[in-house]
């Protein structure tokens, strides 16, 4: 989803407010620049049919159901922000109808109600779509339990890793972890061979999630991992943090976040070497 969001915000920042221009200026010679307007230009052509609607908190369970028989591609984004605002009740309407719901692109609408909140409660009916080969559906559906505890929600998770799902396997075990899980993440972690850094990151911050969840010195192989192999600064950062909170970040570790490329992890190992006795 290509927004104006970065555009708008420049904007406000500054007196002269070009900031469309000086990336229409770049797209000349950038095609990525190029290829972002474009997207821009489609995303705000699209059709809103925002303007009609009424607050989302004022739908009740029911009229959420309705219009998403009367509206089908109506892809439904605005349902998080409904199930934030809506009562227990209304959304025990629509958690019901998810159940007993067998069309998956419905579900995928339904599922977006609990996309902040989660269900209300685990059912087994809902096994179904986190071991879904569609991977919008799936990760619809393990967003929405990943604060249940449930051991068939656990077996789905062993599932997951054995089957090399490792970040949404990780995911559900944030709520559903026991002792021992940290070598067995670290062995499937071990085994995995891609080069995409959007991959990459993605899982750093199912790991990072998890170990903050769950500090222990146990964790330490799973923060090397992030360390390691992360594209990305701030989860970098973050387990260097997490290995000198636990009193286990390694000399090596320590002399060579002296000079990593991010300036606050740098400043996080100097504060320590000299607080160091």
């Amino acid at each position: 989803w290509v927004h104006d969001n970065l555009i708008a915000q420049v904007d406000r920042s500054t007196v002269s407010g070009t900031a469309q221009s000086a990336l229409e200026r770049a797209a000349v010679s950038d095609p990525d620049i190029a290829r972002y307007l474009a997207g821009l230009r489609h995303t705000r052509d699209m059709p809103n049919d925002d303007a009609g609607r009424r607050d989302v908190a004022d739908y009740s369970g029911a009229q959420i159901l309705a219009h998403l028989d009367s509206h089908p591609d109506d892809q439904c984004h605005w349902l998080r922000g409904w199930g934030m605002r809506a009562d227990a009740d209304q959304r025990d309407v629509v958690f019901h109808a998810l159940l007993l719901s067998e069309e998956p692109e419905r579900v995928k609408r339904l599922l977006r109600c609990f996309g902040k909140t989660g269900v209300p409660r685990f059912d087994r009916r809902l096994l179904q779509w986190i071991a879904s080969a569609d991977d919008v559906l799936q990760r619809a559906a393990i967003r929405a339990v990943t604060s249940i505890r449930h051991e068939e929600l656990r077996q789905s998770a062993r599932q997951l890793l054995a089957d090399g799902d490792i970040a949404n396997g990780i995911r559900l075990l944030v709520a559903n972890f026991e002792d021992g899980d940290y070598a067995m993440c670290v062995k499937h972690l071990e085994r995995l061979r891609f080069d995409d850094a959007d991959e990459r990151h993605h899982l750093g911050m199912e790991v990072l999630e998890l170990c903050e969840a769950h500090p222990g010195v146990d964790a330490l192989d799973c923060l090397l991992y992030v360390y390691e192999f992360s594209p990305c600064s701030t989860c970098r950062a973050n387990s260097v943090r997490a290995l000198i909170e636990m009193n286990v970040a390694s000399d090596w570790v320590m002399r060579e976040s002296k000079f990593d490329a991010d300036p606050d992890t740098r400043a996080l190992v100097l504060r320590r070497l000299v607080a160091a006795p």
